[in-house]
């Protein structure tokens, strides 16, 4: 026979154990409706009863809704585990006062139901003219970068660079959206071209807050600007390991030393990667562009002699290939300076650039996506096309004056590897290998991978490791 449930009884027992959360499983709240009977009135609102299913509503917002109470109650909640299978969305949560708004989880307390302790909430009027600290934009910064970039907090220093910390030319549209939703002032693509350290960049927001005029990026005037800062990194706590070779890397038309920022990582502790940053991009924004190949080449020589302190090479893509082979030549000649060897990609050998039309045509907005691979995204910003295409005409002078300073027939003194994509429309396989013409047969390598002109980004890891192979023997 079926006995009596002390129901109240047992309920009461458990309260007085300290027991404040009941979930009943199951659409129905026979049980849950019957609690509160048996709760002194002076305990009443702090015990909750909660239906895990519901007859009438959407199971799944009566999940959501007794993981709120759960959550509220003080319970840890795996979110990420609980949402693993569905897709997520990114949504704005309001951080300051004046955009509060009821979410139903509120940090500040409860009381009576409403949110009586939580800041006054500001007219859009007083919103619009807040005014923010620099705290506060640095506070919403590391925010962002951690939870949105997936930045390492370590990495994030008042002068690390933006590309440096996942704002580059891809995430700038995006990062620009944020802004403008967080705090209501607009930056431009062309603010971020000029790679502002994170305290500039908050500077900077922070003078768009009060109507200031956009603050300028300060560049270096001085010559150590022809060295991106990225390859000034810090050794590791403790290594003894000493650079034993120095690698030089010239970036590709309309690019920037960016081009080679993950590449320091890739390579052992022997090797120091130098990629070299051309004034008119990125934090030389603001520094005048050159438009002749044989002025860049002569200005870079006489700057190389100053940094280069251990056996060297030279790596450069597409411009940053003819740039690498001239310097190579012109460091022998002026310095007596002995290159160890030059790897290009993507550039064509002398012998086929009387038959390369590409070059020759007139850049616009429209047609800049033919010289150079632009995100889709930025395909889209008049900010940035307009800004790109300066930089890429300069470059493109720099390019048609190159053929000048090549001879056909020269032969190079130093050995010369030679990369190419598979698919590269601009410099395709056999205009790369056409190098060897100007090498002794035993001084020549070529090398093709899978991918267009932009090869270089898909295949780092290979490339680096063909690298690291190639000077095994000098290093």
């Amino acid at each position: 026979t079926r006995k009596p449930v002390f129901y109240d009884l047992a309920i009461k027992e458990i309260i007085e154990d300290g027991v404040e959360t009941f979930v009943e499983i199951g659409p129905h709240n026979t049980l849950t409706a019957m609690g509160p009977m048996n709760v002194a009135a002076d305990r009443q609102a702090k015990v909750a009863w909660k239906n895990a299913l519901s007859n009438s509503d959407d199971n799944w917002k009566s999940i959501l809704s007794l993981l709120k109470v759960l959550f509220e109650k003080g319970f840890s909640v795996d979110w990420r585990e609980f949402d693993k299978d569905f897709h997520r969305q990114k949504c704005a949560i309001p951080t300051y006062a004046f955009d509060f708004v009821d979410l139903g989880l509120h940090p500040y307390g409860r009381s009576s139901g409403a949110v009586a302790d939580a800041p006054p909430q500001k007219s859009s009027k007083e919103a619009e003219k807040s005014v923010f600290s620099i705290s506060e934009i640095e506070a919403w910064m590391r925010n962002y970068l951690v939870a949105g970039l997936g930045a390492e907090p370590n990495s994030i220093s008042a002068q690390a660079r933006a590309f440096d910390l996942g704002i580059d030319s891809v995430k700038s549209v995006e990062f620009i959206l944020e802004v403008e939703g967080q705090f209501g002032v607009r930056l431009e693509v062309t603010d971020l071209m000029s790679n502002p350290t994170f305290t500039t960049l908050t500077e900077l927001i922070l003078g768009r807050t009060k109507d200031v005029p956009a603050l300028k990026s300060k560049v270096q005037s001085d010559q150590s600007a022809w060295i991106s800062n990225r390859a000034n990194k810090e050794p590791t706590a403790g290594s003894a390991v000493k650079k034993a070779h120095q690698l030089f890397c010239f970036h590709h038309l309309g690019g920037g030393a960016s081009l080679f920022q993950k590449w320091p990582q890739l390579f052992d502790q022997r090797y120091e990667v130098i990629p070299i940053q051309l004034p008119g991009r990125e934090e030389r924004f603001s520094d005048s562009a050159y438009n002749d190949f044989s002025t860049l080449a002569e200005d870079l020589s006489e700057f190389l002699p100053e940094v280069i302190e251990q056996p060297f090479s030279f790596y450069g893509h597409s411009m940053g290939g003819g740039l690498a082979i001239a310097l190579a030549k012109l460091l022998k000649q002026k310095h007596g300076l002995q290159c160890e060897h030059v790897f290009i990609s993507g550039i064509r050998g002398p012998s086929q650039w009387a038959k390369d039309t590409h070059w020759n045509n007139v850049i616009t907005e429209k047609n800049i996506s033919d010289f150079i691979e632009i995100p889709e995204k930025l395909k889209k910003s008049e900010d940035f096309l307009k800004a790109i295409v300066e930089r890429v005409q300069s470059d493109l002078r720099v390019v048609r004056s190159m053929s000048q300073y090549f001879d056909p027939t020269e032969k190079l003194s130093f050995p010369l590897t030679a990369l190419a994509g598979s698919e590269d429309p601009i410099a395709p396989v056999e205009t790369v290998k056409a190098w060897s013409e100007n090498c002794a047969n035993d001084s020549f390598q070529f090398h093709a991978f899978k991918g267009g002109h932009m090869f270089i980004n898909s295949s780092a890891d290979e490339i680096v490791n063909l690298i690291q192979k190639t000077l095994s023997k000098r290093v």
